[in-house]
């Protein structure tokens, strides 16, 4: 139970961190 918690908080964060860089290199391009 607390693994699967952990391992979707990870994911969450990877998430998160793909569109934080997604949008800066967005806006980089304009």
């Amino acid at each position: 139970m607390l693994l699967d918690i952990v391992s979707v908080f990870n994911m969450v964060s990877i998430l998160a961190k793909k569109e934080q860089s997604f949008q800066l290199t967005h806006e980089g391009v304009k």
